[in-house]
């Protein structure tokens, strides 16, 4: 088996698929085929809601125009509280200072396979229009291979990186992939943000629902 029917094997592309499709029916093939299936499903789910077995690449499902459906953010410092519901392009945030505000926000991503994203980010008012990279994990400890993607920002066409939510206040962040399909993506990432002073930390989650 070449490197490159090696990498479809592992991603389960094609050339899987038809690996199965053709091995006889009879004899000890049966058993061949189970444990072919078995190891496909095991390899081919990262994420914890994605389905058992896709024909098309993980960088090639996370390809594409993404718009936000729905999500939440909670970031915690100091005692103090932001809470932000997000339903289509409305959204609701909670303090602990002050009552609720409701307003626009607006968020897309377009990812191309080539490893390069653009951001637009609109949040009560707030713009942050930005390019950069994006990667796989490599895959350590208890987190599986390309269970989770990085993004690098590398211009900021518009706003400021400091404000907006997604990108988490920070020029490089990571999410986690909990479900990957053709046209749906559901992310989500957790933990703290350091300061400048010496201890002092945010802790920030965000969960994400995109569709295509």
């Amino acid at each position: 088996m070449n490197e490159k029917s090696t990498k479809f094997w592992k991603e389960c592309g094609i050339f899987s698929f038809y690996l199965i499709i053709n091995i006889p029916m009879s004899g000890k093939y049966p058993i061949i085929f189970a444990l072919i299936t078995v190891f496909l499903v095991a390899g081919c789910k990262k994420g914890e809601e994605d389905p058992s077995i896709s024909l098309r690449s993980r960088a090639k499902r996370l390809e594409g125009d993404w718009r936000l459906v729905s999500g939440n953010a909670s970031y915690t410092t100091d005692g103090y509280n932001e809470t932000y519901v997000f339903t289509g392009t409305k959204v609701k945030l909670t303090t602990t200072l002050y009552y609720p505000v409701e307003g626009i926000y607006l968020l897309g991503l377009k990812i191309k396979k080539a490893g390069t994203f653009t951001l637009k980010e609109y949040l009560l008012g707030a713009k942050l229009e930005a390019s950069g990279t994006w990667n796989f994990n490599t895959g350590v400890g208890e987190t599986k291979k390309k269970e989770e993607v990085i993004f690098t920002i590398d211009d900021v066409q518009m706003g400021y990186t400091g404000y907006n939510i997604f990108n988490r206040n920070s020029t490089h962040f990571v999410y986690k992939i909990k479900e990957l399909r053709d046209k749906k993506l559901v992310i989500n990432s957790a933990g703290k943000i350091y300061s400048e002073s010496k201890g002092r930390y945010a802790t920030f989650s965000t969960d994400y629902i995109f569709q295509q």
